[in-house]
């Protein structure tokens, strides 16, 4: 739905997301593969902060937002406005259903601000800290936890896309496993 045509915000699910850790992340795609070699890595640090009710965390170039969450899938949402330089709906806040009572989270009945990340050309993603750990990241060497090599294409220009690469390998709902020497020589036709 476009909103452009200055109707009111609207709130969309997006997806659900499970967190064995009991803590969901938020986090900059950029530089997530980096903080074990910054210190500690990412499940440690956001895990103490969710222990502490939550937190905003950086090292370096490195950020995220960490909180505690309970048991079974939670739900994330967002809240749209129309684009200030297209006309479409974008994204204006992210809310994450936690499957706590807020007094688990807070001691007041408002929303807790744990600080600001930045607009990160690599996306963001959301997920279980335990789980961010193993992120392979956007590195120039092909680098995989299993071998494998996930792809995704979704969004703007998600049509184009796969009608361009679909006639390199067929798609199961718009996901691609292989061999990351099978995908580079695929996804390169």
């Amino acid at each position: 739905m476009n909103s452009s045509d200055d109707s009111a915000s609207m709130t969309v699910a997006l997806r659900r997301v499970v967190v064995p850790s009991r803590t969901v992340v938020l986090a900059c795609g950029g530089f997530l593969d980096q903080w074990a070699d910054l210190g500690k890595p990412l499940s440690a640090r956001a895990m103490r902060a969710a222990d502490a009710g939550g937190a905003h965390l950086q090292d370096w170039l490195a950020e995220a937002v960490a909180v505690p969450a309970g048991p079974g899938a939670l739900t994330v949402t967002a809240r749209t406005r129309p684009g200030t330089y297209e006309a479409i709906d974008t994204i204006a806040t992210l809310e994450i259903e936690l499957n706590l009572p807020w007094s688990a989270v807070s001691a007041g009945e408002e929303p807790v601000v744990l600080g600001d990340l930045p607009v990160d050309p690599s996306g963001m993603v959301i997920g279980d800290a335990v789980a961010l750990d193993s992120w392979v990241g956007f590195l120039p060497a092909a680098r995989s936890v299993d071998g494998l090599a996930d792809l995704r294409i979704w969004g703007k220009g998600d049509e184009e896309a796969w009608a361009h690469f679909g006639r390199c390998q067929p798609f199961r709902g718009g996901w691609f496993r292989g061999s990351l020497t099978e995908s580079a020589r695929r996804w390169a036709c």
